[in-house]
């Protein structure tokens, strides 16, 4: 019994597990019906940023979703997927009291309070899934952080969109049932916004954080990228520079079962997301996105 208040605990390994298991070759064609699906009619212009979480938890076949499918089978963390009574895609604000902090959902207006609120450090507004459990919430760690503007641009199209169409259903059902849509809005606003970079954003470094199944694959890859040098070939890390117009532009860290990408600017991180995936197509899959502080990275 003890198992169950806190298997939620799991968090972090069962996002990620989920992720190798929707990369198994069983599963290509279903991928590539959802990455239809998400995209409609939209060019490849628009950057899938939120692809990850439509697939995993949103699109369904015979009315199962990836984690519906890892929870009925034999897997590791089959019982996170089982014990979450449900989840639910948004957009947040982070509300911080002294060392507290939580969830308001920028549409309703409710709060959640989360059982691994070390996770926004760094994260202001953000747009992800939270999972329910008897004893609390957990944030998915593959959201997407944005700044205000973003997040204020994103809730007018959306409260706009709910009163043109559904006016008369309740707000909390109309997002519960259009999780594509608020992806697709965001998706857009991702490609057409240009974040501003302050003086303290300087102090920072933005990683990127994508899962692979064979380091040998990716390091075959890599090591014919002509952007690419190696920067340290050490047992347990090998670090590649990206380099464009002379200059680094990120730095690679390949180990056994991920990649990081590391930059010092949040633009520079999205270029080298685009090569990255760009080059290593389905290779690689994107895990989750984190601005780390000086601290940060001296306490890791």
């Amino acid at each position: 019994m003890q198992r169950t208040t806190t298997i939620w605990q799991d968090w972090r390994e069962a996002t990620e597990d989920l992720l190798f298991f929707s990369m198994e070759p069983r599963f290509a064609q279903i991928i590539e019906q959802a990455d239809s699906t998400y995209r409609g009619e939209e060019t490849a212009e628009v950057h899938p940023a939120l692809f990850e979480d439509y697939l995993l938890y949103v699109y369904r076949q015979q009315g199962l979703s990836f984690a519906d499918r890892y929870g009925q089978e034999a897997r590791t963390y089959s019982e996170f997927y089982q014990a979450a009574r449900r989840s639910y895609f948004s957009g947040f604000e982070v509300m911080r009291h002294g060392d507290h902090s939580f969830l308001k959902d920028v549409f309703t207006k409710r709060d959640y309070a989360l059982l691994n609120p070390e996770i926004l450090e760094g994260v202001d507004f953000l747009a992800g899934r939270i999972f329910f459990f008897e004893n609390g919430h957990v944030i998915a760690p593959n959201f997407e952080s944005y700044q205000k503007e973003s997040m204020e641009a994103f809730k007018r199209a959306i409260l706009e969109r709910h009163a043109e169409e559904r006016a008369a259903e309740d707000l909390g059902e109309f997002l519960s049932k259009n999780a594509l849509l608020m992806m697709r809005y965001l998706d857009i606003l991702d490609t057409i916004l240009e974040e501003e970079l302050t003086e303290e954003e300087a102090f920072f470094v933005h990683q990127a954080t994508y899962l692979h199944q064979s380091l040998e694959d990716i390091k075959v890859v890599l090591d014919a990228a002509a952007e690419c040098e190696i920067a340290l070939d050490e047992p347990e890390d090998l670090i590649y520079r990206l380099m464009h117009e002379g200059d680094i532009l990120s730095e690679i860290v390949l180990m056994k079962n991920k990649v990081v990408l590391e930059c010092v600017e949040a633009e520079a991180l999205t270029a080298a997301k685009r090569w990255f995936e760009t080059l290593l197509g389905g290779r690689a899959v994107h895990f989750a996105d984190e601005v780390l502080s000086m601290e940060d990275l001296l306490e890791s």
